[in-house]
């Protein structure tokens, strides 16, 4: 069983799995399609925004 499940990977539902799964829950995403993110490969940076620097994806 998960602890959270996030319908759609637009990046608030992207954003919201990535917050969810690093405060150590277990993360399901559903989507349809391809989600937001492959429509602008590259020019959305949503890890690079937290409190801490990130040093790979």
């Amino acid at each position: 069983m998960r602890d959270v499940v996030v319908i759609g990977a637009g990046l608030a539902g992207l954003a919201a799995a990535i917050k969810a799964a690093d405060a150590g829950l277990s993360v399901t995403l559903i989507t349809k399609g391809v989600g937001g993110i492959q429509l602008g490969t590259g020019t959305v940076d949503i890890l690079g925004y937290g409190p801490d620097p990130v040093e790979a994806p």
